[in-house]
């Protein structure tokens, strides 16, 4: 598994690989960027499993390279570097699907945790994109399964922006003029849970990010992530995460 490291301060990133060197991780490689055009550079010609890249830097942000990944459709797990929370760098990092933030100075025991949840979730997702590639060439000549797919995406796109919105399947099903049964079915097969469940996984990611890097009210951030029943709220939350709302924040708050 290959890691790299982007960011523009040379000691910082110098810092940050002899930190992970000094971690229990076996990478093949980690290799360092100083901005984004080296860092495409190297991705064009390198196979890359996990990307750490800091958001600000000159010539190219860190949401510049993520823009670039997605338009070459390269699936890499990324987590983002940052001096200071910001819930527009949230909102901004979930079109990007950013695994994680870390915020500076990081930790050691900080990013060992991340990193050890990014590799499993890097091992985990393996499997499902190819699944999700066969299915895609299995298919490839059927029209209906086309349109779906593309619904899919959109779908998946609008939950991943805001995942506080109600989503319903028939709702869905008649914008973009595909049967409800059939998108309920291929979204499952495609995405690996079903609708409501993605639906829930995003409303929990959102609900994370505000509880560590905001301090934003708890009840506030139930009504932020859709939920207009605090003790629903605190039950799925619960149930997801292992901790109570309030015991997430003590825990892993960045004003703690």
């Amino acid at each position: 598994m290959n890691l790299l490291l982007v960011d523009d301060e040379i000691f910082t990133l110098e810092a940050l690989k002899l930190q992970i060197l000094d971690l229990p991780l076996s990478f093949s490689s980690i290799h360092t960027c100083c901005d984004v055009a080296d860092a495409i550079e190297y991705l064009q010609d390198h196979s890359v499993s996990i990307l750490i890249c800091d958001i600000e830097m000159p010539g190219g942000s860190g949401f510049d390279l993520l823009q670039w990944m997605k338009e070459t459709k390269r699936s890499i797990t990324s987590i983002l570097l940052t001096c200071h929370a910001d819930f527009q760098y949230a909102t901004e990092g979930i079109r990007y699907h950013v695994f994680d933030y870390l915020l500076k100075p990081v930790s050691s025991a900080q990013l060992q945790t991340t990193l050890e949840n990014a590799i499993n979730f890097t091992l985990e997702r393996q499997p499902l994109q190819k699944k999700k590639s066969d299915l895609s060439a299995s298919y490839s000549e059927s029209e209906d399964l086309s349109s779906v797919l593309t619904a899919i995406n959109q779908i998946t796109q609008m939950i991943d922006q805001h995942p506080e919105s109600s989503y319903s399947r028939k709702e869905l099903a008649s914008r973009f003029f595909v049967n409800p049964d059939y998108l309920a079915k291929c979204f499952k097969r495609e995405v690996g849970m079903s609708l409501p469940d993605y639906v829930s996984k995003k409303r929990m990611e959102k609900a994370r990010f505000l509880l560590q890097y905001t301090e934003m009210q708890i009840q506030t951030v139930a009504l932020k992530c859709g939920y207009q029943n605090f003790s629903y709220f605190a039950k799925c939350f619960k149930e997801e995460s292992g901790f109570s709302p309030k015991e997430f924040r003590q825990k892993f708050s960045s004003f703690s």
